[in-house]
C-alpha cells in the first residue's frame, strides 16, 4: 500500500492507496482545528462531583473536561504514603478498578489542583471532553506509558536500562532493534520535554498528538510513501517512520474523484445496487439497496459497508437496513460483516441482522468524522448543510494547480 502526503502552512491531507489504485483510508484537516483526542495539557481541578466520583477540569477547552476517579493516578490523591503503599499492593493484586472503588473523591482530591491530563475523547455535542492523568505516548512500534500503576515492560534485554518506570508495549511487530532503539528513546524525549514544560509553566499545551500520520501507518502495511515536492520541510521530523520515500508533483490528482465521493450520500456497487448514508445528530443510518440483483451481490454491499465505514470515519451508533435482502441468508451477511470488523482499528459491536432486516453497530469514536469536519449548518435555511467556506477555497486554488499544469488557460469571474 502507499501513503500520500501532502501539507501547507494552513491545511494538510493524508490518504492511503492500495494496489488496485483503491483508496483504503483518507483524512484532511485545517491547522486551526486540530483534533483534540492524545494531546496533553496542564489541567486545573474546577469542580469535584460526589455523585459522579469524578472531577471537572479546566484544561483550556470550550468545555470543562471530565475526569473520573479511574482516570486519576494515586500521586495526585492527598493521602499519606502508606495509603498509596496500600493502593498500589491492591492494583497489584487485583486491577485499579477494585483498588479504587471505596474512594471518595471529595476527601482525596482538591479544588484547584494542577495535573497533567491527555484527552482520551474529543468534546461531542454538549459532552465535554473525556481526560486522563494516565499518560499514553504512541510512536511508530510501541507505547510508553510513562506514570503507570503497575510496571510492565515488553522490550529486548538490551533495552531495559532505558526506562526507569511506567510500562512499555508494542503496538507493532518489528524485529529491528534500531528502529525500536530509536523509538523508544524518541518517546522518552517527548516524557521528559512534557515534564519540563509542566514545571516551567510555559504553555498550557503540553504535547500535541500527531496521530494524523501514526495511524494510516499503524493501521495498514505501508511500503511506499509519496509525498508532495511542495510539502517536504512539513514532514522532515517523521523520515525515520515513513517507509520508502518518495517525492512527486499533484500526488492526489488521479484520486480527487474518490475524495469527492465521501461526500456524496450514495455510493454505487461494482455490482449492481447501491447503498445510502445518512447522519442524524442521533446516529448514522446505512441503507443498502441492492433491487434485483442476485445474491452474489451480498457480499460486495457489505464489504461497502465496513470500508465506508472507515473511510468516512464514522462512530456512535449506525443502524444498517438490509431489509431488501433475502433473510435466508442472514447468518451469512453477519458472518461477512463479524470477520471484516475484526480489522476495525477502533473497538466496534453489533448486534444480529433482526426480523425487520436491521443491524445496530456500534463503533468507538475516534475523530470527527468527515462529513462534522467539512460541513455546516446553513444559515439560510438553518435545516440543511453546506461545505465550510475555507474547503471550498482549498478545493478552488487545488484545481486551478491542476488547470495550470496541464497549460490551460484560466479564466475568472467574481462578483458579490
Amino acid at each position: 500500500m502507499k501513503l500520500l502526503l501532502y501539507e501547507n502552512e494552513r491545511y494538510r491531507r493524508c490518504a492511503v492507496i492500495d494496489k488496485n489504485n483503491k483508496m483504503q483510508f483518507f483524512q484532511e484537516e485545517f491547522k486551526d482545528e486540530l483534533n483534540e483526542k492524545g494531546n496533553i495539557y496542564v489541567g486545573k481541578i474546577v469542580k469535584l462531583s460526589k455523585s459522579l466520583n469524578a472531577a471537572f477540569v479546566d484544561y483550556g477547552g470550550n468545555r470543562y473536561g471530565f475526569l473520573s476517579i479511574y482516570s486519576i493516578h494515586f500521586e495526585y490523591f492527598n493521602i499519606s504514603n502508606d495509603q498509596k503503599q496500600l493502593l498500589i499492593n491492591k492494583i497489584q493484586d487485583s486491577n485499579l478498578k477494585n483498588a479504587y472503588k471505596d474512594l471518595n473523591i471529595e476527601k482525596i482530591m482538591s479544588i484547584n489542583t494542577t495535573l497533567i491530563v491527555q484527552v482520551t475523547r474529543e468534546t461531542s455535542g454538549d459532552k465535554g471532553s473525556m481526560l486522563s492523568t494516565f499518560i499514553s505516548l504512541k510512536g511508530r512500534f510501541l507505547t510508553y506509558i510513562p506514570n503507570s500503576c503497575v510496571s510492565k515492560i515488553f522490550l529486548p534485554q538490551e533495552l531495559l536500562y532505558l526506562i526507569k518506570s511506567g510500562s512499555i508495549f508494542h503496538h507493532t511487530p518489528c524485529n529491528n532493534i534500531d528502529y525500536i532503539t530509536h523509538d523508544l528513546l524518541s518517546l522518552i524525549n517527548i516524557w521528559d520535554q512534557i515534564i519540563d514544560n509542566f514545571n516551567n509553566k510555559l504553555s498550557n499545551l503540553l504535547y500535541i498528538n500527531e496521530n494524523f500520520i501514526l495511524k494510516p501507518i499503524n493501521s495498514f502495511n505501508i511500503q511506499e510513501t509519496i509525498i508532495e515536492e511542495t510539502s517536504l520541510e512539513y514532514f522532515n521530523t517523521y523520515m525515520h517512520i515513513l517507509p520508502n520515500v518518495s517525492l512527486g508533483v499533484y500526488i492526489f490528482r488521479s484520486c480527487e474523484y474518490m475524495i469527492d465521493n465521501l461526500q456524496s450520500n450514495t455510493i454505487q456497487l461494482d455490482s449492481g445496487g447501491y447503498i445510502i448514508i445518512t447522519h442524524t445528530p442521533a446516529c448514522t443510518t446505512i441503507d443498502v439497496n441492492l433491487g434485483n440483483i442476485i445474491n452474489i451481490s451480498y457480499n460486495d454491499a457489505v464489504l461497502l459497508v465496513n470500508k465506508e465505514m472507515i473511510l468516512r470515519n464514522i462512530s456512535g451508533i449506525i443502524i444498517v437496513d438490509f431489509i431488501d435482502m433475502d433473510h435466508n441468508n442472514n447468518k451469512i451477511i453477519e458472518n461477512i460483516i463479524h470477520s471484516e470488523l475484526k480489522n476495525d482499528t477502533c473497538k466496534v459491536t453489533h448486534t444480529n441482522i433482526s426480523q425487520f432486516g436491521i443491524m445496530e453497530i456500534c463503533r468507538q469514536y475516534e475523530n470527527k468524522n468527515i462529513f462534522n469536519i467539512k460541513y455546516e449548518e446553513c444559515l439560510s435555511c438553518n435545516s440543511g448543510y453546506i461545505e465550510k467556506i475555507k474547503f471550498q477555497g482549498e478545493k478552488f486554488i487545488r484545481e486551478c494547480k491542476y488547470l495550470i499544469s496541464d497549460n490551460i488557460p484560466l479564466e475568472l469571474f467574481v462578483s458579490n
